[in-house]
């Protein structure tokens, strides 16, 4: 991250919040899913012009902010929080964000680097169970930490995982 000199860490951060706002604004962003960031809750929380922050996880860091698993979604869309979701999320293993919309669930899922695996499975069943209703497609997004073309490292397995609840592999534009 560049910084001019003379400038603080919060003007970087509020440059950042702009940078995000714009983008939205400009790429016609109704849905954002962000995994890892290192902002304040207050600049979270304030939101931006035309999104809000929809669903949100949140864990403490030592000598650090929080990190959030966020979804920001426009406000002109209906939407509700999937609480018993987000709920499920099990700190430093799997966390999750969750929002339900008319024809359409988003789950944020961030797996960190060498958590346990078989856990993280775990969870991601239960999830994909309590949301599975066919007249809703499911987007499931974010960062697993797991290389998917090296089968040494989980990649086989997780496409195995999601080949076994019929999910496929698609872009946004597919929803």
């Amino acid at each position: 991250m560049y910084a001019q000199p003379g400038a603080s860490k919060y003007s970087r951060y509020a440059n950042k919040e702009l940078e995000i706002e714009l983008f939205m604004r400009y790429a016609n962003i109704d849905i954002l899913c962000i995994t890892e960031h290192w902002l304040g809750n207050y600049q979270l929380r304030f939101g931006f012009v035309n999104h809000q922050v929809a669903s949100s996880f949140s864990r403490e860091r030592e000598r650090e902010i929080n990190t959030w698993r966020i979804l920001n979604i426009n406000k002109k869309l209906k939407f509700k929080e999937r609480t018993d979701i987000v709920c499920l999320s099990v700190e430093r293993v799997i966390e999750i964000a969750c929002v339900e919309l008319e024809r359409l669930v988003v789950v944020s899922v961030y797996r960190p680097p060498h958590s346990s695996y078989e856990l993280f499975e775990s969870v991601m069943d239960q999830t994909l169970c309590k949301i599975s209703d066919k007249s809703k497609k499911i987007a499931i997004c974010g960062d697993f930490n797991v290389g998917l073309l090296d089968a040494s490292n989980r990649g086989g397995e997780i496409w195995e995982f999601f080949g076994c609840c019929s999910a496929e592999v698609g872009r946004s534009r597919d929803l």
